[in-house]
């Protein structure tokens, strides 16, 4: 409690002693991504034709247009109209605060799976922040600089994730602990209002993190029936609008002229190529997008995986011991790619081949029997149904949200900022687990899960100083 007439210098001092780590993390963030940021220019294409068109109207008109025209993400249009209103410098600070706000809100998403194993566990977690700021440069730097680093791709992939992952935030809290963490019933109704805005404009600006909010918001719905016996009316509206906006959003008069422009510009033949064929095409893409374009955020989910299943040594069973033998068979086939194991990271993920051989499905079948062993151990970690269910739930979600691309063509003309949602959420579960391993090793004196963190946390370094060190090559290519 502040008293009134205490000295303001104290009590600021007092507030900074207290929060001294997240104020370290959010300079370090700001030092970390202002490098590359401050080096983006506008380029061509949508840079370029994007700021053309949004100079010409005001804000509702440029709304109402993009919406019977091109589509229906709302807060990602509005984004480009503001942008284009000022200078870079404006969009490159509101850039960095997006960042900032994503990384801040993956660390409270995993205090929040933490304290669900732990409820004794620290408050803090330094090598958790740092991750939080990394992680992302360990995904694909195709997919994080062209949803980060682009000034057009970051009103529809980082700028809305930041929003979403904030909104969504007290559902889940509330959904894992039953609170929303405020006592003022009026507290609780604006900050469920704020939030739910905020999430919204994630929803309707980018599909692929919609259609996985509202399935989430379903399987809420769902589980906290079955826990409690009784529907939340608190869960229920929240689906029930998630749906209806997702529903204007994506039935947007000019959603279905966008899919016949790019469909005609890119894959001319989406529609009328058979259906065997296309689900052929969409398969392979997939695959390429899942252990191509992801980093090494799949490798690191193994490697944590692992642990789990030497950690239980004592319930060591045949199945065990086929995932651990096939995650360390991916690990050797990942390091030996240069050399000898090229060939099964070539999935011909190209639209128009009329036919394929043979031997082109042995890389698929071979990554195919690593991620359902993936999915198989993902579920033997939970200690519950429910926690099970909800280590497969992310995983699925990251595999839907790659999947979608069956349906969307604009997905393949997107390319490889629509890895961006995927590997967020692969993060989450990286997040998940490594939680969970805390509550295993809890109050001993071993060290694994922070040397388990460190493995990606350095590859994402890696990445990040490559990228600084060249940045016209990486940064001025749009």
């Amino acid at each position: 409690m502040i008293v009134l007439n205490q000295n303001p210098i104290k009590i600021v001092g007092k507030w900074i002693a207290e929060h001294k780590t997240i104020l370290l993390m959010f300079f370090f963030g700001t030092i970390l991504i202002a490098a590359p940021t401050w080096f983006v220019v506008r380029g061509g294409g949508d840079d370029t034709n994007f700021l053309a068109t949004a100079q010409q109207y005001d804000l509702w008109q440029y709304l109402v247009m993009r919406y019977f025209t091109w589509s229906g993400r709302f807060f990602g249009e509005f984004s480009v109209w503001i942008i284009a209103q000022f200078d870079l410098i404006v969009w490159k600070i509101i850039n960095i605060i997006f960042y900032l706000v994503q990384s801040y809100l993956l660390y409270c998403y995993y205090l929040l799976f933490a304290q669900k194993y732990n409820q004794f566990c620290v408050k803090t977690d330094p090598v958790a922040l740092i991750a939080c700021l990394v992680l992302p440069f360990s995904m694909d730097f195709l997919a994080i600089k062209d949803s980060v680093f682009w000034v057009t791709g970051s009103s529809y992939y980082l700028w809305p994730v930041a929003l979403g992952l904030v909104g969504f935030y007290p559902t889940l809290r509330y959904v894992l602990t039953g609170s929303l963490g405020i006592q003022n019933k009026a507290g609780q109704i604006t900050i469920q209002i704020i939030c739910f805005l905020m999430m919204l404009c994630g929803l309707v600006t980018c599909e692929q993190l919609g259609a996985i909010f509202v399935a989430f918001y379903l399987l809420f719905n769902i589980y906290y029936g079955m826990k409690h016996k009784r529907v939340s009316v608190y869960l229920l509206w929240q689906f029930l609008l998630a749906v209806v906006f997702y529903l204007i959003a994506t039935k947007a008069p000019g959603v279905g002229e966008r899919v016949i422009a790019e469909t005609q510009n890119y894959i001319p033949d989406f529609q009328s190529v058979a259906l065997s064929l296309k689900l052929n095409y969409s398969i392979r893409w997939f695959f390429d997008a899942i252990i191509n374009q992801m980093g090494i955020l799949l490798p690191a989910i193994w490697i944590l995986l692992c642990v789990f299943v030497f950690k239980k040594s004592k319930k060591f069973d045949l199945l065990d011991l086929i995932s651990v033998l096939c995650f360390f068979l991916g690990f050797v086939v990942i390091l030996l790619r240069n050399s000898l194991t090229g060939f099964l990271f070539d999935f011909q993920a190209s639209w128009g081949i009329p036919a394929f051989g043979a031997s082109s499905y042995l890389p698929m079948l071979f990554w195919a029997v690593l991620l359902i062993m993936t999915l198989i151990e993902l579920v033997r970690v939970g200690d519950t149904g429910y926690e099970k269910l909800g280590y497969l739930f992310v995983a699925l979600g990251i595999a839907c949200s790659i999947g979608v691309i069956v349906f969307s063509p604009t997905m393949y003309a997107s390319g490889d900022r629509t890895k961006y949602i995927p590997s967020i959420f692969a993060i989450l579960l990286i997040f998940m687990l490594y939680a969970k391993l805390k509550q295993l090793y809890w109050k001993t004196t071993d060290k694994i899960p922070l040397l388990l963190l460190l493995a990606p946390i350095g590859y994402g370094f890696a990445q990040y100083f490559y990228a600084v060190s060249n940045f016209s090559d990486h940064f001025m290519i749009h």
